[in-house]
């Protein structure tokens, strides 16, 4: 065995035997998590994916496939089918959960782990459904913008209500949770224009398996820059840019001309396309 691979090991076994001895109800969601992300590689296997790694994050799992682009709709039955297993166990659990306490202790775990994944917001299943939607039928700067907006409110709202609570083990788990929302929420924005730029290079293959697609026409100032015209780029949709040179003459460009440009020249205004001779 790789010997940092069983330092992370050990470390991750006393950090679980630290949290159990101050707050054991911890305990009832570690294993529901655990089964909760293999759903989510079972369902990514079931749709012809395959699994790279499954990785321990601070407030959870995570597992990252080998394929470089997931299609928005597979994307979706991935994200969900995490929280659907946690909503029937939930279902199940209830069902005897007045003959023990324990079993009570297991639904209502079950039922907390659905609700906050399904939260449209960050990381979360619900935030990556949110994201995909509005990356099929809005747009790929407003589906990462909102669902990162969300991330850092839901950080905010997680921070702030930990000062309305007496102070417990669990408020003591809340506030780096809170931090990290804020703290993935933030970085993320940050590189939006790469995911716009991977999600519009991905069209191509998204073409292949959806057959639907919308052409819109569009014409533009000349004043206009090029992310002005990126921020409509989205799924289901596909630009054909006119840019106005005069009252009688216009240029045409596709959305693969419009990044190529911005990947060599910047975000310039469209006044200065023909200039660079794109």
């Amino acid at each position: 065995m790789n010997f940092k691979y069983a330092i992370k090991i050990f470390l991750y076994t006393i950090v679980f035997l630290i949290i159990y001895f101050i707050n054991d109800l911890f305990l009832y969601y570690i294993p529901f998590i655990i089964i909760h992300e293999l759903v989510h590689c079972f369902t990514a296997i079931i749709l012809g994916y395959s699994v790279k790694s499954i990785k321990m994050l601070p407030f959870g799992i995570s597992a990252s496939l080998n394929e470089e682009f997931i299609t928005p709709l597979d994307d979706i039955f991935i994200s969900i089918s995490g929280p659907l297993i946690n909503f029937i166990f939930f279902v199940m659990f209830s069902l005897f959960s007045h003959k023990d306490i324990h079993l009570l202790m297991l639904s209502q775990s079950n039922l907390i782990l659905c609700i906050f994944n399904l939260i449209p917001a960050g990381f979360l299943d619900g935030g990556r459904i949110l994201k995909n939607l509005l990356k099929i039928f809005i747009s790929f700067y407003s589906a990462y913008s909102i669902n990162n907006i969300n991330g850092i409110i839901l950080g905010c709202l997680i921070v702030f209500v930990v000062f309305l609570v007496p102070v417990s083990f669990n408020s003591f788990i809340l506030i780096p949770m809170g931090i990290f929302f804020i703290y993935t929420g933030y970085t993320s924005q940050k590189q939006i224009i790469i995911d716009i730029i991977k999600d519009t290079l991905n069209k191509e293959e998204y073409s292949k398996k959806v057959k639907i697609f919308e052409e819109y026409t569009i014409i533009y100032k000349t004043d206009c820059k090029l992310m002005d015209v990126m921020k409509y780029f989205c799924f289901r949709k596909y630009y054909i840019i006119y840019i106005s040179v005069d009252s009688k003459s216009h240029k045409i460009l596709n959305e693969k001309e419009i990044l190529k440009a911005y990947l060599s020249f910047g975000n310039i205004m469209l006044s200065e396309i023909s200039k660079f001779g794109t």
